[in-house]
This record gives structure tokens, C-alpha cells and sequence, in this order.
């Protein structure tokens, strides 16, 4: 039987959602946990690829991601969503189709910090050329929507991957722990 958790991150283009995702993946495997990744940006550029970034696209791929995540967490213990998910109201969404089986994880950096690291160049950019969409949470872009109550909130401008991904494996174990304790309960009724 596999839990079915879906772990999903939000955070601006840069704070380190992928990165995180793909250490705690590595991690959780080597404690024989299943686990798949379903990244944001490969998810744009496979059934996603039709979309571009207006709001009613960013609503659709977060769609795409929700469905896709239905149509796997019965394979796997965890999926781990990183995408950026700027807007509250999809994150409601998600939460409301997985209720309990939902983790919300903020991965907060600055956009000073993001603009620093920017390894897919893109703050850079948009400050070099005006006419070129501006990354989600930079001003003149599509805001980004931080999380009021986050299930975890990783910070990046405080700590490096490993220390947040050691604390994300911490809460993502803790919660298929009571998962795993409710599955029981509910077998022997």
C-alpha cells in the first residue's frame, strides 16, 4: 500500500524548490520510501507546452499538475511537487482535492536572493530588456502570492538545501508516519 502524500512547493523562480525536491527525493529513497518528482518546468515543457504565463495559463498548468498528481499518488508514498504556484487560490485547490494527504511547502528566498543565484538567467534578463516578460514576484510581473499558514516554510536566505532538506524529510516522515497509522486503524475496523 502506498500513502499517497503530495508535498507541494511554492516559491519564487530561483529559491531552490527543485533542488530541495530532488535532495529529499534521494533522501526519502534511501529510506525505501516511493517517491516522484512531477517538477514544475518539465511539466511545462511536456503537457504543458501549450501554455504560456498569463494568469488563466499559470490557473491550467497548476490544473494539469493537480490531475496528474491524482492520477499517480496511489503508486507512490510521496510525490513531491516544486513549481512555483504563485496564486493562493490554486494552492487552495490542490489542498482541497488531497485534504489530509496535502503538505503546503514554502520555499521562501527574497527576490534579491533569487536575483543573485538566477541560474536560468531570467531576473537578468529582464532587467537587461524591458520588453521580455518579467519574472512572477518581480515588480511589473504577475505577483507572487507567499502562503499564509505554509505546512513547512524552508528558508533559503537562512539556510543551505541540506539543512532544509533534512528538516522537509523530517515532516514528510512525521506525516506518513500518521498516514500510515490511519491506514492501519482503518484496515482493522
Amino acid at each position: 500500500m502506498n500513502l499517497g502524500l503530495i508535498a507541494w512547493f511554492t516559491g519564487l523562480s530561483g529559491s531552490g524548490k527543485t533542488t530541495i525536491a530532488e535532495e529529499t527525493a534521494s533522501t526519502l529513497v534511501s529510506k525505501s520510501w516511493s517517491v516522484n518528482i512531477i517538477d514544475g518546468d518539465v511539466l511545462r515543457n511536456t503537457v504543458g507546452a501549450h501554455l504560456g504565463f498569463s494568469i488563466p495559463d499559470i490557473f491550467e498548468s497548476n490544473r494539469l499538475a493537480i490531475q496528474l498528481c491524482e492520477d499517480i499518488k496511489s503508486d507512490y508514498d510521496v510525490v513531491l511537487v516544486p513549481r512555483i504556484s504563485p496564486f493562493v487560490r490554486a494552492r487552495e485547490i490542490a489542498r482541497d482535492r488531497f485534504t489530509d494527504a496535502f503538505l503546503e511547502v514554502y520555499v521562501k528566498a527574497s527576490i534579491e536572493t533569487v536575483s543573485q543565484r538566477d541560474p536560468k538567467g531570467l531576473y537578468r534578463q529582464a532587467i537587461q530588456n524591458d520588453s521580455i516578460q518579467r519574472p512572477i514576484g518581480l515588480v511589473g510581473g504577475i505577483p507572487f502570492e507567499a502562503p499564509l499558514n505554509p505546512d513547512i516554510t524552508l528558508d533559503t536566505d537562512l539556510y543551505d538545501q541540506h539543512v532544509l532538506s533534512d528538516r522537509l524529510v523530517s515532516a514528510i516522515e512525521d506525516r506518513l508516519v500518521s498516514r500510515s497509522k490511519l491506514y492501519d486503524n482503518n484496515e482493522r475496523s
